[in-house]
Parts: structure tokens; C-alpha cells; sequence
């Protein structure tokens, strides 16, 4: 018997209601029957849309949706913070540094300020660092070269204090080198001669003792001082001082700091001054009229430097003793023309 259309329909779906299928037998998951709809209306239940089927557009959860989900973030809901949308970090605004004065207490940089008046390079500042424009401006025994304090004086730059050693182009203190004396800042000076030693940055005569320089020149070493030339204190670059006035080559000291004579008058005796030293004289004149050495003349038959002592004259002419008037001759004698003795 055929089954009128409606009565078929009808039957269908209450099977379905009670999870059969039209054999009468309990519908799978696999099958397309009411499990398989059961199960898409649960799960649209869960995504709020009531009857969808797989078929709706993707609203149906799966387990392998579900790892898809887990191991894939950019399929997190896009309004997720991420960290690009996160404030940046802004530090706060840095303090300028304070400039300094431009004062010799407070001169450089920004933020660096130093105190120039315990500066080695100089208490001024110049150009916003610690210079010098002048020697005073540098520490003792410096100078100002180029804005800059140094112990080189090269070119002649002036030292604060002390002296310029010009051998070593150098500030030196000058207070006891004898090489190297002076203050003011001006040049050493070599102390020498009468003032050999350097004491207190001035050259005095002080010798003999350790440090002591030598006396220079015609100057002798006489009781710790540089002396003479005189004829109680005679010598020269530093020997010992000697008194000529009892010496037996003469009571003068000559140049060259020595002992004799200047003319024969100075001798004792018969000595006569022959080269500057008293002695026995030469022997000239006589028969064969021997003349004497040049600078000496020959009175009677020896010869001397001049003729004072001479009883033929006290003028030397061609080389011997003679007279041009009787105020040439001893006392109480007369010159005798035409040879020219005194009588």
C-alpha cells in the first residue's frame, strides 16, 4: 500500500526526533543522519546560530581548527594588544650644563669648569682654557710662550723668576750655578774674572772654598777672595796670591800676574832688570862692542833694560848707555861730546 506523501514526511521526522533513521536503526556521526545534525546544532548553539549546518559559512568548531588556532597568533582576535601598541618608553629631558664664568676660577667648558689659579699651565684663562699672557702668570722658574706656561725660554721668552740658561734654552732657578746666574727672569750670565762664584743669584769673589769658582784673568786667590792685580796681591787665573814688593825678580806685579821688573832702579844690588826680572847682567861692549839683546841696552860692559843705573849716560842710543846733555849724567859728572859719555 502506498503511503500518502504527508504521512511519509510526518513519520520521517519523528524518527529523526528519536534517532533513528527510516530502517528503524540508531543514526552515527558518520552516516548524515540526526548525529551528524545533532551535532552541528550543538555546536551552533555554542556559536549562536541556531540550525546551521557545515555548510554556514565556517561558524563550526573542529579539533583541528582548534590547533590551528593555538599554534597560529595572528589568528588571535585582532583587537589583542600587541607590543607595538605599547607606549613608548620616553626618557626625561636632560639639564644643559652650566657654562662656566671665563674667569681664572672658573674657566672651560660647559659643565667642566676648572680653577686656573692652581693651574701648572698658567692662572689666567685665555680662550676658555688655563694659559698665561705674561710670565707672572706661570709658576716660579716657568715662562709664557705661545699662551702656554713651560720651563722653555727658546727665543728669549722671560722667566718668572730665576734665569734663562741660554746653553739649554731652559728656566733655571739661578741662585748657585756658576754657569748659570741671575734673576729677574732675564739671561744667565757665566760669573768670571774677580767674581767667580755664584751666590744668592748675584757672581761675588768668593774662591778657595768647595763650589767656589776660580778666579779669572789677572785676579789670584787671596785669603777667600778674588784680588789684584796689585803689587801686595799678584797672580793670575786663581793661583795664591803673592807680595812682589819683597820678591826677588821684582817689586811689581807685571800683566800676566807675575813678579819683576821695570827698570833696573827696581833691582837690589848690582842686579839689573833684563826682560822684566832682575839678575846679573849680560856682558857687552868692551873690544868688540857686543850689544846687547833687542829692548835692552849696554851699559859699560853688561847689559840692562835702561840705563839709570848707567855711570855713561842714563840714555840709550843705538843699543848702549849714553848722554845728549850733562842732565843725562850721575851727579857732579858732565856729558863728554863728541862721544856722548859722561865723564
Amino acid at each position: 500500500m502506498r503511503t500518502p506523501a504527508g504521512l511519509a514526511l510526518g513519520l520521517g521526522v519523528a524518527l529523526a526526533a528519536c534517532g533513528l533513521n527510516t530502517n528503524g536503526l540508531e543514526s552515527g556521526a558518520g552516516d548524515g543522519g540526526l548525529g551528524a545534525d545533532a551535532t552541528y546544532d550543538g555546536a551552533s548553539a555554542e556559536g549562536g546560530g541556531e540550525g546551521s549546518s557545515p555548510d554556514a559559512g565556517g561558524d563550526h568548531a573542529s579539533p583541528t581548527d582548534a590547533a590551528h588556532d593555538a599554534t597560529n597568533p595572528a589568528d588571535a582576535p585582532s583587537d589583542a594588544v600587541t607590543a607595538t601598541d605599547a607606549p613608548a618608553e620616553v626618557n626625561p629631558p636632560q639639564e644643559a650644563a652650566t657654562p662656566c664664568a671665563g674667569t681664572t676660577q672658573s674657566c672651560g667648558a660647559p659643565g667642566s669648569c676648572v680653577d686656573c689659579t692652581v693651574s701648572a699651565a698658567g692662572d689666567q684663562c685665555v680662550q676658555g682654557a688655563c694659559g698665561c699672557n705674561a710670565a707672572g702668570d706661570c709658576p716660579t722658574g716657568m715662562a709664557c710662550t705661545a699662551h702656554a706656561c713651560s720651563t722653555s725660554c727658546a727665543g728669549g721668552a722671560p722667566c718668572n723668576g730665576g734665569c734663562c740658561d741660554s746653553a739649554t734654552s731652559t728656566c733655571v732657578d739661578g741662585t748657585a750655578d756658576n754657569a748659570a746666574c741671575g734673576k729677574g727672569g732675564g739671561a744667565c750670565v757665566a760669573c768670571s774674572g774677580g767674581t767667580p762664584t755664584c751666590t744668592a743669584s748675584a757672581c761675588t769673589n768668593a774662591c778657595g772654598s768647595g763650589g767656589d769658582g776660580t778666579c779669572g784673568g789677572a785676579f789670584c786667590c787671596g785669603n777667600g777672595t778674588c784680588v789684584g792685580p796689585t803689587d801686595g796681591a799678584c797672580g793670575a787665573n786663581g793661583a795664591a796670591c803673592v807680595d812682589c814688593k819683597s820678591a826677588s825678580d821684582g817689586p811689581h806685579c807685571l800683566p800676566g800676574g807675575t813678579c819683576g821688573c821695570m827698570m833696573s832702579s827696581d833691582c837690589t844690588g848690582t842686579n839689573l832688570c833684563s826682560n822684566g826680572k832682575c839678575g846679573p847682567p849680560a856682558a857687552c861692549g868692551g873690544v868688540t862692542f857686543a850689544t846687547c839683546a833687542t829692548g835692552l841696552c849696554c851699559a859699560g860692559t853688561t847689559c840692562a833694560a835702561d840705563c839709570s843705573k848707567s855711570s855713561e849716560g842714563h840714555v840709550c842710543q843705538l843699543g848702549f848707555c849714553s848722554c845728549n846733555a850733562d842732565g843725562d849724567c850721575p851727579n857732579g859728572h858732565q856729558c863728554q861730546f863728541p862721544m856722548h859719555q859722561c865723564n
